[in-house]
């Protein structure tokens, strides 16, 4: 349980710290002007709100592992839309907002998880570790796709490539 929580958190945060830090940049290469760039990043953090709150009710009736699983299995398919669609701007922003729902919604269940796995005596140095370990992704995505971006990588192949990171975490899950 405990290396599949490390490949969960470390794969979730890929892309959940690829999404907070590139989001803004990512609407202004589809086409958004700066000031609407800037709701995008809001639209993400808006959806990370929902998300996060939804935790609780959702998971006590489907459970905590289908619940991540679900939302990153859902991210991917939204991830894959936003990259392949450019234009409208309401639709960009509900597919910002659904992604932020999805990606940090499911990423922050692992948190309830990891109680779970862990007894009381162990609890804090067990989530430590894993969000210790974890957030070694939080550096690898943001930096990857910077590189990415710099390489002038399509944005479809851009989102392909941050959608693999939240299946490892959804089959981490499980």
């Amino acid at each position: 349980s405990t290396i599949r929580l490390w490949i969960g958190a470390f794969f979730g945060f890929i892309t959940l710290y690829t999404l907070i830090s590139w989001v803004p940049t990512f609407a202004r290469t589809v086409g958004m002007r700066l000031e609407m760039a800037i709701y995008a990043g809001a639209a993400l953090n808006v959806g990370a709100l929902i998300g996060s709150a939804i935790i609780g009710p959702v998971s006590a009736k489907i459970g905590l592992r289908q619940y991540i699983s679900g939302s990153m299995a859902s991210a991917i398919v939204l991830m894959i839309v936003y990259g392949h669609l450019a234009g409208d701007n309401r639709v960009t922003l509900l597919l910002i907002l659904l992604i932020g729902v999805t990606v940090q919604g499911g990423f922050n269940a692992y948190y309830p998880l990891a109680a779970r796995i862990y007894p009381p005596e162990v609890r804090a140095s067990g989530i430590g570790y894993a969000v210790g370990l974890g957030r070694a992704g939080a550096v690898v995505g943001p930096l990857l796709a910077g590189y990415l971006l710099a390489a002038r990588v399509p944005m479809p192949t851009l989102f392909m490539i941050f959608s693999v990171p939240l299946a490892f975490s959804a089959i981490a899950a499980i």
